[in-house]
């Protein structure tokens, strides 16, 4: 009968810890946090350039390229707010030529939102 007594005792108090520290919680800081947002999913390939055609009246411009293997060719369209680099310098989708190794980068919904290019020098 005591065991029962004091396993009653020892839940009432457990949870009287948990409620109360979920009220803390409920309670939040002093200072507000900034919301927690979730990176989307991005995913990256690389290949070299096979061609690119810029965009001009405010349309995407065009990346053409092959995957590393050298056997798919794939097309990417390619949005004026593109981050475009060339062997780590900031470019733009006119700087890349044909042959340069390319690194791109896309977001969730497929979009490309990075371009790094790498070309050896001669």
């Amino acid at each position: 009968m005591l065991s029962r007594i004091a396993s009653c005792m020892m839940v009432a108090a457990a949870m009287g810890l948990f409620t109360f520290s979920g009220a803390v919680q409920a309670a939040g800081p002093r200072t507000a946090r900034p919301a927690r947002v979730a990176k989307a999913a991005t995913s990256a390939h690389s290949g070299m350039v096979v061609s690119i055609t810029e965009g001009k009246d405010g349309k995407d411009g065009k990346l053409v390229m092959m995957d590393a293997g050298g056997k798919n060719e794939h097309t990417h369209a390619v949005a004026a707010t593109t981050k475009i680099t060339l062997n780590k310098k900031a470019g733009k989708l006119a700087d890349l030529k044909k042959g340069d190794q390319v690194t791109v980068t896309l977001d969730s919904a497929s979009k490309v939102t990075e371009i790094a290019a790498t070309r050896a020098a001669k």
